[in-house]
């Protein structure tokens, strides 16, 4: 996506109208010298041909029909005459074939009625083969437009429209005036515009960093979309390298930049050497090095494990940031195929991930159309799932399991490759709005979650900005809450019920659509911190609040030796657990039972303070408390 190499312009600023031919002469001699002319031309040993018409039938004469070789080199031209008609005469090979109008009132055309040239059907002719190939050219609209540097015009620089797929639909530059025009069928486009030397940023319109955020241009027929501006800056410089664990250099291994949203910002190819140059806009990113052609797995910046845990690398611009090496280590290939888990029908464009045990994402890879995927795992343990982003399907974990906690885990070795395909099940939908209690108003920000019997999450949504939320999940029966990650809300169970324990359950089954709304009550925020008995601060451990009975009302895990959850006014029991079993629970105020534990009232202040020591398990466990 967003490839820099130069395949056509919409435009070209010259073309040859016809292959050169040999002039017809009165004299023997030079009758003779045209034979022996013609003789030693390559022998001709395909013909493309056909009509090109616009969209009422009509044919048109004039209009430009190109053949390029697959990597974008142009092969030969041609003009249709005044009934519409062309032929292109061809050696053996493959090639694409588009259509364009040199006066810019019809839009480019490409073979398949493709969206681009990339993604236009290659053409394989063998000698004496003869193919038809017609063309539909639409009325076009202009984009127009200046790039400038800093305020000043900016020749040479591309422009590049893209469709909302991300396909390249044209490309040009711009003149010494900074200026540009570029045509295009009706539609919705987005343009980026930058300069070859990499001196400086790219940049989408209108002033956006990545192709996710940037602006739409509509374009209709005839029409005209003017000041489509672009003012490029110094652009920061990233350099570094990639070897292989012995220390050896590897080329060709793409090196992606990603804001920290996940938006991609750019990309490069380390050279024989494995060094890469990256030409960015000032900003802050995360770096990821990939093998397209699946050898080497995905590595990320500072031999992180994950995409979230890579550090961010900051640039302002004209800055040069050097030293950003990666190691690349030889993956082991995982593929399967995803099916519906009723017709064993193949699904597309399914995303299939490896996820680190402690649940972040190492590599994805999307189904192509027959179900199959493929992706390259470094040495490790991984969990694996299979997800549909458009919610048609529920979430599937491998060898069936509905929850991460549950999943079967994957080691990932050089010895032989992988194989693991999944039956996706239709999903069940909750939808529902989330309200503050008692009133009209929305509650946006807070995440209504479906949770297995036993407590284990198995979906969660956040309202947005109107408090509307949609949860996708498997078949099944559910507890479902709300609760508050910015500690405004304290949690809400279904049916007003007070705790987990005590809420009812749903069923949901295949292709349901559930409307629940939720209301939730302002609380009061209950702060602390975890210590071990030398004063160390602790991290991992969980803090429960309690019914006086030991029902669980809310929890939260501390981090970095701190903690904050959200409570109604009322009195609790809090206390502190371990999942892992390091150390011993405990209660408030160091009570060694329920039953020992000293209640806490809660009021409307806030800001309550709760301090716990836990101590490290002198035995080992055989079981969670």
């Amino acid at each position: 996506m967003f490839a820099r190499k130069r395949l056509f312009h919409d435009a070209p600023m010259t073309v040859q109208d016809a292959p050169m031919t040999v002039q017809k002469c009165a004299g023997r001699k030079y009758a003779l010298i045209a034979a022996f002319l013609l003789a030693a031309q390559p022998l001709i040993a395909a013909n493309v041909g056909g009509v090109v018409r616009d969209g009422s039938a009509t044919p048109l004469e004039a209009m430009v029909v190109a053949a390029y070789n697959a990597d974008g080199t142009l092969q030969a031209t041609g003009k249709t005459d005044f009934l519409g008609r062309y032929g292109l005469d061809l050696p053996a090979g493959d090639y694409r074939v588009l259509a364009y109008d040199l006066s810019g009132l019809y839009a480019t055309s490409f073979d398949g009625n493709a969206d681009s040239f990339n993604t236009s059907p290659i053409v394989s002719l063998t000698a004496n083969q003869s193919r038809l190939i017609d063309f539909i050219l639409v009325p076009g609209g202009s984009v127009s437009g200046r790039v400038t540097l800093q305020g000043a015009p900016l020749r040479d620089s591309a422009v590049e429209i893209y469709n909302l797929s991300g396909t390249q639909r044209g490309f040009t530059f711009t003149d010494v005036n900074g200026l540009y025009s570029l045509v295009a069928p009706p539609g919705e486009y987005k343009l980026i515009a930058y300069h070859n030397s990499g001196l400086y940023s790219s940049q989408f319109y209108s002033g956006r960093q990545t192709f996710d955020t940037a602006d739409k241009v509509v374009v209709t027929a005839r029409g005209t979309v003017q000041n489509v501006n672009f003012d490029l800056q110094p652009a920061a410089s990233l350099v570094g390298s990639v070897d292989d664990p012995a220390g050896q250099p590897v080329s060709g291994i793409r090196i992606f930049a990603f804001t920290p949203e996940a938006d991609e910002a750019g990309s490069t190819l380390t050279n024989g050497g494995g060094q890469y140059t990256l030409s960015l806009p000032a900003g802050a990113y995360r770096l990821v090095a990939t093998d397209q052609q699946g050898v080497y797995a995905t590595a990320y910046l500072g031999n992180s494990t994950s995409f979230e845990k890579s550090p961010l690398v900051t640039v302002t611009g004209g800055e040069l940031r050097s030293g950003l090496s990666f190691t690349v280590s030889p993956g082991t290939r995982l593929s399967g195929r995803v099916v519906d888990s009723v017709t064993s029908a193949a699904l597309p464009v399914i995303t299939v991930g490896a996820y680190n045990l402690d649940g972040t994402q190492r590599v994805s890879a999307r189904t192509s159309a027959d179900g199959s995927y493929s992706l390259v795992l470094p040495p490790g343990s991984f969990k694996l799932i299979a997800y549909d982003e458009s919610g048609v399907y529920a979430t599937a974990f491998h060898e069936g399991q509905i929850t991460f906690h549950a999943s079967t885990i994957v080691a990932a070795s050089q010895d032989a490759p992988l194989f693991a395909d999944f039956a996706l099940v239709r999903s069940a939908h909750i939808r529902g709005t989330v309200f503050e209690d008692g009133s009209t108003r929305q509650a946006p920000g807070v995440l209504v979650a479906a949770y297995t019997l036993d407590g284990i999450m198995a979906g969660s949504s956040e309202a947005d900005a109107a408090g509307r939320y949609g949860l996708v999940v498997t078949p099944g029966t559910y507890k479902l809450l709300a609760f508050d990650p910015r500690l405004r809300y304290a949690t809400s169970y279904l049916g007003n019920a007070l705790t987990f324990e005590v809420s009812p359950a749903r069923t949901l089954e295949m292709g349901q659509i559930a409307a629940i709304d939720f209301s939730v009550r302002r609380g009061t925020r209950v702060s602390g911190n975890i210590t071990d008995p030398s004063g160390a601060q602790v991290s991992g451990v969980e803090i429960y609040a309690l019914t006086p009975d030991g029902d669980r009302i809310v929890t939260t895990e501390g981090l970095g030796g701190r903690f904050d959850l959200v409570v109604l006014p009322g009195t609790y029991i809090f206390a502190a657990q371990d999942p892992v079993g390091r150390f011993t629970t405990v209660y408030y105020q160091n009570a060694r039972a329920l039953r020992e534990a000293s209640p806490v009232t809660v009021s409307s202040m806030p800001n309550a303070t709760l301090h716990f020591v836990v101590e490290p398990v002198t035995r080992r466990r055989s079981a969670r408390h």
